[in-house]
């Protein structure tokens, strides 16, 4: 909660393989709260076999959905450990959703490292696979449209690739 009582929905921004996840897990402030992971989802969906992430995405964005609305209706503080990279598509229609709702919204942006450092962590985690070609369009994305405290957060920490081991 804020000072004035508002409930806040902490947004992980980054690209994949960026350490959303892995800042999420090594905060207990944001540990300890109730956290919707598209990853988390897709391996709930498919039972742990992400590499069905496509057959899957429908069903698991529905679930998220429904989560956020609950997490909203409860006024619960909660994180969202996507990668939110589309400010006009995504975040701005988010934070003015949470915004009309009462809710602080906290920005954390994982920025990220080199592009080969990114293939080299996705290597690294075999059961999550984002095709490199993929990856490399939204490391392109993240470029053209980094994200700005113009967009409404009311706050936006940015956190240095070289800042976070993955």
């Amino acid at each position: 909660m804020t000072e004035d009582g508002r409930p806040v929905v902490w947004l992980m921004i980054g690209v994949p393989y960026a350490g959303k996840s892995t800042y999420v897990a090594s905060h207990p402030e944001l540990s300890a709260l109730p956290v919707l992971s598209f990853d988390d989802e897709i391996m709930h969906v498919t039972h742990g076999h992400y590499e069905k992430w496509a057959e899957a995405a429908d069903r698991a964005s529905e679930a998220l959905a429904k989560r956020k609305a609950r997490l909203i209706a409860a006024r619960r503080s909660f994180v969202i450990d996507m990668t939110n990279l589309l400010a006009a598509e995504g975040r701005i229609p988010l934070l003015r959703e949470l915004h009309a709702a009462g809710f602080s919204v906290k920005g954390i942006v994982l920025e990220p490292p080199s592009l080969d450092e990114l293939v080299r962590r996705m290597k690294a985690r075999p059961m999550k696979k984002v095709p490199p070609e993929a990856v490399a369009k939204m490391f392109a994305r993240w470029e053209a449209e980094p994200p700005s405290e113009a967009e409404g957060f009311d706050e936006l920490i940015s956190i240095g690739s070289t800042a976070l081991r993955v």
